[in-house]
């Protein structure tokens, strides 16, 4: 009988934590995509991103993105890339 309420209790947890776990995909700059005329401040300041959810970058073939850590994204440098993105119409990130 315990080891029942205790694989029901698993059980339920389990698909609590499955229901509340929805990855959501974000288009970054909606509509006007990832340019440098979006104003993607305000467009994430009406967001509330998780871990898991999908950042899609669309942008035009004629440009690129670049993955780099905080610190080079705060002093806009490039020096340090982790990942670059071109010649392609969109990619996605997996927020970590």
């Amino acid at each position: 009988m315990v080891m029942t309420k205790l694989l029901l209790l698993c059980f339920l947890s389990i698909f609590c934590f499955a229901l509340t776990s929805h990855a959501a995909t974000y288009v970054v700059g909606d509509t006007s995509g990832w340019d440098i005329s979006s104003d993607i401040d305000s467009w994430a300041s009406s967001k509330t991103f998780n871990v898991g959810d999908v950042l899609l970058f669309q942008y035009s073939s004629s440009h690129s993105v670049n993955e780099v850590r905080k610190e080079s994204f705060e002093t806009c440098s490039t020096t340090n890339i982790l990942r670059k993105f071109s010649n392609v119409k969109y990619d996605s990130y997996i927020v970590k």
